[in-house]
């Protein structure tokens, strides 16, 4: 029995041509490749010999039977590759312009031009390849366009783009827009081209854009019917545009943080090597978005410098200023001991020593307070968190200013009881205890009361330090809350202060993982609460 094969249409197609020796010297020989596809799943299944050479391959075999779309440089993204599906369906002739990959991994730019052809044995897909290599218009493009940014920089460089970019591609829009962080769904335009004029700077979304395919790293074309693939795109309405350019703008670790967009309101012809020209524009860009970050840095350091130089000049005056006092202070009551102590009865004795002592003890708590301050701005000063007995820091710290208060005729009061148990930094606490006490004293007059209480609840422990003092005016709370320096007041007694201890407090609370409130009225006193973690009895 003879053995025979049943040819299907497009086997018969390829016969009948292949028979024919004039479709074969023009198929063979045309100066560009050409590909016949299978019209059901884009395959390749003969090519002439142009196709060999542009490609890189010896045989046929080497490219037939592959997908026409492994061709290209990257994998299609989904919608490039339905328009050419859904446009040769149509029976339309399909044009593009892309990047292509050799079998040997060699990468060119070229230009496609695919048409479907019905015949009476069915459809066949003649699918043409040619390198672009118009270096007449492109490096007359580049030429301009290097011409007029080589000596700019910054954002003067997207200035120069937009302009140039919009007229070189005849496209009304053009702009430069950074994503607001990376992997971000919002941008802002460092500079926009309208209509031949700037724009002022806007910020988009870029949820159901046409910029999505840009944010994944790809050079993108769409040249016409933006409005209907992108209904939901926000740049589109902004610009009502119906055709779309853009190139992404990589930073040194190869993401996405901004691009390159070109937009028209008609539709949009591609020119030669028009994509290899934008992404060259775009990496430009890169860089100068690292120079403009890297500008704005070394600015955010040099104004944090100026600032940390500026509290520093200022902490050194309250420091200079507020320690005159007691020394003074000290230097007199001395100057008083030492030359009338035998005229001096005992009750005048003590009286000098105990104003002595308070203003030394005045003395080494502004001291305590710059030490603290100065670790904690070389970042020092670290918690160590360890469960203890708040009783034991409230009792040290009652002890401390107990003389200040009786001098004072100020009650000194604590209703903290033995094992009441806290987790945090126990120096930090002492610190924190020591400062709000002397406030409280500080600002209350003769007659008055300090309070020191503790209310312990199943996650927390609230702490508190009450006087009956002379308050705060309530616009000056959010301030003392806020800044990292305040200006000192006197005390009821002339005690100085350096506007430091309320913002070390603050702090170290909050690096104790808790929170520190104020409330206060003026001429009535005032109350400060530290929050902190609760510690279980049983741990």
């Amino acid at each position: 029995m003879r053995n025979f094969k049943i040819l299907n249409k497009q086997e018969s197609f390829l016969k009948i041509y292949k028979d024919d020796p004039l479709f074969r010297a023009i198929f063979d020989d045309s100066p560009d490749a050409i590909f016949l596809l299978n019209s059901a799943d884009f395959t390749i299944i003969d090519c002439n010999k142009k196709a060999l050479s542009l490609f890189q391959a010896q045989h046929k075999n080497d490219l037939i039977s592959f997908e026409v779309f492994s061709l290209y440089d990257v994998k299609p993204v989904e919608f490039s590759k339905n328009q050419f599906i859904e446009t040769i369906n149509k029976g339309q002739e399909y044009s593009h312009e892309l990047a292509f990959k050799t079998i040997r991994g060699n990468v060119f730019w070229g230009r496609i031009n695919v048409k479907p052809i019905e015949t009476e044995s069915g459809k066949i897909i003649v699918f043409r390849a040619r390198r672009v290599v118009d270096y007449l218009k492109t490096a007359e493009m580049m030429s301009t366009l290097v011409k007029h940014t080589s000596k700019v920089s910054g954002l003067e460089y997207f200035s120069a783009i937009t302009g140039l970019l919009s007229k070189a591609f005849d496209a009304r829009f053009c702009l430069v827009a950074r994503l607001d962080e990376p992997g971000s769904m919002k941008a802002s335009t460092l500079h926009c081209w309208a209509n031949g004029t700037n724009r002022e700077n806007f910020s988009f979304s870029l949820e159901g854009s046409s910029s999505l395919n840009v944010l994944k790293g790809y050079t993108t074309f769409y040249p016409r019917n933006l409005k209907e693939m992108f209904p939901d795109d926000e740049l589109v309405t902004i610009l009502g545009a119906d055709s779309f350019m853009g190139a992404p703008i990589f930073n040194d670790e190869g993401e996405v943080t901004g691009m390159i967009i070109l937009m028209d309101d008609h539709p949009m012809e591609e020119i030669p090597n028009s994509r290899y020209v934008l992404s060259l524009l775009a990496s430009r860009a890169g860089t100068e978005l690292s120079r403009i970050d890297s500008v704005d840095h070394m600015q955010q350091k040099i104004d944090e410098l100026i600032e940390a130089d500026h509290r520093k000049d200022k902490f050194l005056q309250l420091i200079t200023h507020d320690l005159k006092n007691p020394f003074s202070n000290i230097m007199g009551f001395s100057d008083i001991l030492r030359e009338k102590i035998q005229e001096l009865d005992k009750g005048k004795i003590t009286q000098l020593v105990n104003a002595i002592d308070a203003s030394v003890r005045n003395s080494y708590g502004l001291l305590e307070n710059l030490s603290d301050w100065s670790k904690m701005q070389r970042s020092k000063i670290k918690p160590v968190i360890t469960k203890f007995d708040l009783y034991e820091a409230v009792k040290d710290a009652h002890d401390l200013y107990y003389h200040v208060a009786e001098n004072k005729d100020i009650q000194l009061i604590t209703y903290v009881y033995p094992e009441t148990f806290i987790r945090a930094d126990r120096n930090m606490m002492h610190s924190v205890l020591q400062n709000l006490i002397s406030n409280a004293l500080k600002y209350t007059a003769a007659g008055g009361q300090v309070v020191i209480d503790a209310m312990v609840l199943e996650d927390k422990i609230d702490i508190t330090v009450q006087d009956t003092g002379v308050g705060i005016p309530q616009q000056d709370i959010e301030i003392l809350l806020k800044e990292e320096i305040n200006i000192s007041r006197m005390g009821t007694g002339n005690e100085p202060g350096t506007g430091l201890g309320l913002s070390l407090c603050r702090d170290m609370i909050k690096m104790n993982h808790g929170s520190l409130a104020i409330e206060s009225r003026e001429g009535q006193g005032t109350t400060v609460t530290i929050t902190l973690p609760g510690c279980p009895a049983d741990e």
